[in-house]
């Protein structure tokens, strides 16, 4: 089993099945695919022409797994950063996309850097070699990195959660019934990379 592998397990667990909270505008969602991205990436799932609710329903663990291996892990370069921060920024990732992860990353690189990246969610070369040094000069290694990563992400979701509710596209968005669940995933992350850690990743 490869590290994609183990940090898929991870989103699999917490995006879990069908769900169409009417608080989200992503829509109808099924293992974490949901309706606004599925159309975002034009896929088709069911083959019918159309990109909608059956389509969601149609998605498998399989299914989920492809399409995030596509978007997520490697499309974003996810995939080039030390094994235990490759985990963190994928999860956050699936969870609120791919250059905002990013983003939060390089700006949380820079809380802990004399020199600052360019906070633009792009993954090239000056962000992952800013990330191998701290991962190699930061006491605690890519577990250290990986905790002030996913620091910047609960801020994030709180900053989320204070947003007075409104509506968006016609439909009405209030995050605060997601704070609890979010911190619960960002928790059990920390936890995830510290298991991988005695597994021999870092």
């Amino acid at each position: 089993m490869d590290i994609f592998d183990r940090a898929q397990a991870f989103v699999a667990k917490w995006e879990g099945g069908l769900v169409d909270h009417p608080n989200d505008p992503g829509g109808i969602t099924n293992r974490g695919v949901s309706l606004r991205w599925l159309r975002a990436i034009g896929v088709d799932i069911d083959g019918d022409g159309d990109i909608d609710q059956d389509d969601i329903r149609a998605v498998t663990p399989e299914v989920a797994a492809s399409l995030f291996h596509e978007h997520f892990w490697v499309a974003t370069g996810v995939n080039l950063l030390p094994p235990l921060v490759a985990v963190a920024i994928y999860d956050a990732a699936v969870n609120q996309g791919g250059g905002r992860a990013v983003r939060q990353m390089q700006a949380a690189c820079n809380t802990v850097s004399r020199d600052q990246l360019v906070v633009d969610g792009d993954l090239g070369g000056k962000t992952l070699a800013r990330v191998q040094a701290l991962c190699t000069g930061m006491g605690g290694g890519q577990l250290a990195v990986c905790d002030i990563v996913i620091t910047a992400r609960e801020q994030f979701y709180r900053e989320l959660a204070n947003r007075q509710p409104r509506t968006v596209d016609g439909a009405y968005v209030d995050y605060r019934p997601f704070l609890r669940g979010w911190l619960a995933r960002t928790n059990s992350l920390r936890g995830w990379c510290h298991q991988l850690a005695t597994e021999g990743w870092a």
